[in-house]
C-alpha cells in the first residue's frame, strides 16, 4: 500500500471528485422520472422574486433600471418570462473553480496538476 503525503491526498480527493461528479450526476438523472414541462405563463412580480430568491422590491428595481427583462402589462403591472429569469441567473453564475479560488481553496489548481504527479498515476493504475 502506498502512503501519500497530505497535499497529494488532497489533490487526489479533488481529482476524484472532479472525475466522479459528472458520472454520479448522470446516474442520478437517469433514475429520475422524466421532467414534465411547466405550462407557459408570465410570472408576476412576486413569482419572479420567489424564483430568484430576492424580494419583490429588488426585482422591481432591476426591471425598472433595465437590468432584468420584463413585460409591462396593461395598467403598468410588471410580468416576467421564466426563460428570462433563468438567463439572468445563468449570466451571473460564478464557475466552481472561481468560487474555490475566491475562498482560498487551491483544490481547483491541484486537480489540474494531478495528471503530472507520478504518485497519483501509480495509485490510479493500481
Amino acid at each position: 500500500m502506498t502512503v501519500l503525503a497530505p497535499h497529494l491526498t488532497e489533490q487526489l480527493v479533488a481529482a476524484l471528485a472532479e472525475e466522479l461528479a459528472p458520472l454520479i450526476a448522470a446516474e442520478l438523472a437517469a433514475q429520475l422520472p422524466p421532467a414534465t414541462a411547466e405550462p407557459w405563463h408570465l410570472l408576476d412580480l412576486e413569482e419572479a422574486a420567489q424564483r430568484l430568491g430576492r424580494s419583490p422590491r429588488w426585482v422591481r428595481e432591476r426591471a425598472k433600471t433595465g437590468v432584468l427583462p420584463h413585460v409591462r402589462l396593461d395598467g403598468g403591472a410588471l410580468a416576467f418570462e421564466l426563460d428570462d429569469l433563468r438567463e439572468f441567473a445563468r449570466d451571473r453564475r460564478i464557475p466552481l473553480a472561481d468560487r474555490l479560488q475566491a475562498n482560498g481553496n487551491g483544490a481547483s489548481d491541484a486537480a489540474l496538476a494531478l495528471p503530472h504527479l507520478p504518485a497519483i498515476q501509480k495509485v490510479r493504475s493500481s
